[in-house]
């Protein structure tokens, strides 16, 4: 028995000493998305590595990447502010470590999140690679429940990247909206879009969204209870505000948002300055998904926010 139990133990460290290694070696190759829209998080992260003096700090999604003017805000306020959101694909847990690596006494934290981000916090394996790849201290902030998913699929990730080094090194995205170059210093995108470029029967018939008080499930709440004690030990606030979404995507919403919440609010002791039906906009304001605006959305958004703001600042 002790010879068997030597050997499965022998032959597991094996397995992990053969993983290490292989991640190491698709370490050491180039990282080839540099010019996309994944390159921007490292940019985000590295900004608010650096920042010396308490700034207003957004946090979440894509609905946020594509939906403030940021300048606009800092000048209303007389203060820095930086547009920390992202891709939801990354999910809650991860933006509140990586958000963690330097809150300053006198930051404003707002948690601008997509209600998927209520349900569950399972990472999109190729998003968060072609994002955090090549960057140790994005890979220290993978949350613990994450972490055998995305090791398991890195195997199918460095295949990919091989592949594009040698076939198509640091290729363009088809859509100039999701290139690098499409986001300004304050982590906005700023990219030339006014129109919705979807029919409306196609978001109608994809509707999704559900924005009701038995979304919020156990795990969010302690994620987002943790991150707001945290913050309120170095001395910084924090407040909730809601993504703006297509009207024609939300599939229900109960009570016109106020169960919702109440039921945030009394869960997690944070602040939401926003009411979720406000922020259910028309079709027209969106420009490719159900949380992304168009340009014209993002000043009707921007405005909107720094109202809800001003009631708390």
């Amino acid at each position: 028995m002790f010879k068997f139990i030597r050997n499965i133990i022998i032959a597991l460290l094996c397995v992990c000493i053969f993983l290490g290694l292989f991640f190491f070696a698709g370490q050491k190759l180039p990282y080839q998305y540099d010019r996309s829209y994944y390159a921007v998080l490292k940019d985000k992260y590295n900004y608010n590595l650096q920042r010396t003096e308490p700034s207003i700090v957004f946090v979440g999604g894509s609905n946020l990447a594509f939906g403030l003017d940021t300048e606009k805000i800092s000048q209303s306020f007389d203060m820095p502010a930086y547009n920390f959101g992202f891709h939801a694909g990354l999910k809650r847990d991860f933006y509140l470590n990586a958000l963690k690596s330097n809150i300053l006494k006198g930051d404003i934290i707002v948690l601008v999140f997509e209600y998927s981000a209520y349900i569950e916090d399972l990472m999109s394996e190729d998003i968060t690679w072609e994002s955090i790849d090549n960057s140790y201290e994005l890979i220290k902030c993978i949350p613990s429940s994450n972490i055998f998913n995305l090791y398991r699929f890195y195997p199918i990730y460095l295949i990919k990247k091989i592949s594009d080094s040698i076939f198509d090194p640091h290729p363009l995205p088809n859509n100039k909206a999701y290139a690098y170059e499409s986001f300004n210093e304050y982590g906005d995108n700023v990219f030339e879009r006014y129109e919705n470029i979807r029919q409306i029967q196609e978001i109608k018939n994809g509707a999704y969204i559900e924005i009701k008080e038995s979304i919020i499930s156990d795990e969010s709440v302690a994620a987002f209870s943790e991150f707001r004690e945290y913050c309120e030990s170095v001395g910084a606030k924090i407040y909730a505000s809601c993504p703006c979404v297509d009207k024609y995507a939300v599939k229900e919403i109960e009570n016109n948002g106020a169960d919702f919440k109440k039921t945030y609010e009394d869960k997690t002791g944070i602040k939401m300055i926003s009411d979720p039906s406000e922020y259910i906009l028309e079709t027209s304001l969106f420009y490719d998904t159900d949380y992304h605006l168009n340009l014209n959305g993002v000043k009707i958004r921007t405005q909107m926010l720094i109202d809800d703001l001003k009631k708390v600042i």
